[in-house]
């Protein structure tokens, strides 16, 4: 087995390295973001993969500037790295410390859907194909050689959660296979065709409003892409006040699309039929 240090922030990079580490093995150290403010009362909290390293006993790092655990990072040895939604940029010092590289997943078939929005964009534009890349990092956004890629097929009822558990429950195979791979030196990499590039932007909360403008297939890629955060929503005036209602739940039928609830700002969900003057 490889000596991996592991690189990654939110939850679902957590489950990715759940999953890695019983089909591959414990990494020797985890890296992680540092704890941020958060519910209510703002208290200091961990990311879920640093959370994960201290339940599990692995060996945890959180620095604020990756330059400030370089000798801590020399000094563990490893022989390749493993990222997975870290979010900061890798400079190449790092990528030039481990003998084989960063190996990184990424939730699109690259070259397409670069950056940090990938699992969004797919359905946002109505395609029917999506997948993971597992690449060879370098210093350029996304644009390493690709190691393996394995597509799922986007049908009109895919959610951007059901990408997300796509990835939980492939990425840790895959990676796996090119850990074992690297490891016998039976590796193989392709270079991705660059003039073929797309690219992600970040999301707001605010891509989530629903606008006169949008057509009924493009209110429910929106909403099916939206999935969870930022979540979707559209204004509503009744007897002359502007309500903000977030939409839980919809479907399309007939080529329109159909909301059934809604939760008002600081109210109860609610049916949607039972709202006043409903535009949508």
């Amino acid at each position: 087995m490889l000596k991996y240090i592991y690189f990654g922030t939110p939850e679902i990079s957590k489950q990715v390295l759940e999953g890695l580490l019983a089909m591959y093995g414990k990494p020797a150290l985890i890296v992680s973001s540092i704890d941020m403010p958060s519910g209510r009362g703002l208290k200091l909290t961990a990311p879920p993969v640093a959370m994960y390293a201290k339940e599990n006993n692995i060996p945890l790092l959180q620095p604020n500037k990756l330059k400030d655990i370089k000798e801590e990072l020399e000094k563990v040895g490893a022989d390749i790295a493993v990222l997975f939604a870290y979010g900061k940029i890798i400079p190449q010092w790092l990528l030039d410390l481990f003998p084989h590289g960063i190996i990184n997943v990424h939730p699109s078939l690259l070259p397409l859907y670069r950056g940090a929005t990938p699992l969004t964009g797919p359905i946002l534009n109505g395609d029917t194909v999506t997948g993971i890349t597992i690449m060879d990092m370098d210093s350029e956004l996304d644009h390493g050689d690709i190691y393996l890629q394995n597509q799922i097929n986007i049908d009109n009822e895919t959610t951007r959660i059901d990408l997300e558990n796509y990835v939980v429950a492939t990425a840790p195979k895959l990676l796996t296979e090119v850990l074992q791979k690297i490891e016998s030196k039976t590796i193989t990499k392709i270079s991705q065709d660059h003039n073929s590039a797309t690219y992600t932007t970040k999301i707001v909360k605010s891509d989530g409003e629903m606008l006169d403008s949008d057509s009924n297939e493009i209110r429910y890629r929106k909403y099916r892409a939206y999935l969870g955060w930022p979540g979707t929503y559209f204004f509503n005036t009744e007897n002359g006040v502007k309500t903000r209602y977030k939409i839980i739940d919809a479907f399309m039928e007939n080529g329109f699309f159909m909301i059934k609830t809604v939760r008002p700002e600081n109210g109860k969900e609610m049916a949607y039929s039972n709202l006043a003057n409903n535009s949508l």
